[in-house]
């Protein structure tokens, strides 16, 4: 049956850094820029987010996030975790993401991929204390039919199969739609009602910080009605972490700790 009101959850990410290089200055600048105007609509709220870094894990933004009270977790970007990659630089990669966060004070336990298919080594991301994987986003077309056939998605398959369990005690989230989107400002409330189970959604900052005035407004009305219906108790907004809790309470762990070395 579908989710009552009172039920209707909603996951938002945060994917930072997608395809920016290090020596991107002016680009990391802006997406600085546009972390701190996001964070202070979140804060606003008081609304938390998963944040997915990628190189900039060993930023300062990795610590503001952590001292937000934000989760913190890893960006997958196919040109680690592709199906053509192989095992060792997977292995590599977590490793060193790891590291650089739990640095910074987080505590990871969450993986968003950014785009594509992934191969997921489900044993490494154990070993890392990886439980929770967020598919690639859906990115929605600005058609008109467009918010029908995701509410027919989330009705016909995600309220049977909201999220699942995969091997190693890792949980994978449904595919949810990423934003900014101009068909999203009013339907995501339906889809959260009828999915059954926590709508993910991803907020795409470099989308967002070299679009149009009109993507942050969109971003806002979403944002403040979350508010809006958190406080009015007829919806939950969680962070992956948050979910996986309520999921799978045996997930609870000690707090993290350095893994370098850990994985092969």
């Amino acid at each position: 049956m579908p989710a009552s009101p009172a039920d209707a959850r909603v996951i938002f990410s945060v994917d930072v850094d997608a395809g920016y290089p290090a020596s991107d200055l002016l680009g990391l600048q802006q997406l600085d820029a546009a972390a701190g105007r996001l964070l202070d609509m979140f804060r606003r709220r008081q609304l938390r987010a998963t944040w997915a870094l990628g190189h900039l894990a060993a930023s300062s933004l990795a610590r503001r996030l952590v001292d937000a009270g934000h989760e913190v977790g890893i960006l997958g970007e196919a040109a680690w975790m592709g199906p053509e990659v192989a095992r060792k630089r997977c292995a590599a990669e977590l490793a060193s993401h790891t590291a650089a966060l739990i640095a910074a004070g987080a505590q990871v336990t969450s993986l968003l991929i950014h785009h594509g298919p992934a191969a997921l080594p489900l044993d490494l991301l154990a070993k890392h204390d990886i439980r929770a994987v967020r598919p690639a986003p859906l990115i929605s077309p600005p058609t008109s039919g467009w918010q029908q056939r995701l509410i027919g998605l989330a009705q016909s398959q995600r309220r049977e199969v909201p999220a699942r369990a995969l091997r190693h005690g890792v949980w994978e989230l449904a595919s949810g739609p990423s934003l900014p989107s101009p068909t999203l400002r009013k339907t995501w409330r339906s889809l959260a009602r009828t999915s059954g189970g926590p709508l993910s959604l991803t907020i795409d900052l470099p989308r967002l910080a070299t679009g149009a005035e009109q993507g942050w407004a969109a971003i806002e009305s979403i944002v403040a009605r979350a508010g809006e219906l958190r406080d009015a108790e007829q919806l939950h907004v969680q962070t992956m972490a948050q979910w996986l809790a309520a999921t799978n309470p045996s997930s609870q762990r000690q707090p993290a700790r350095s893994i370098l070395g850990r994985a092969a």
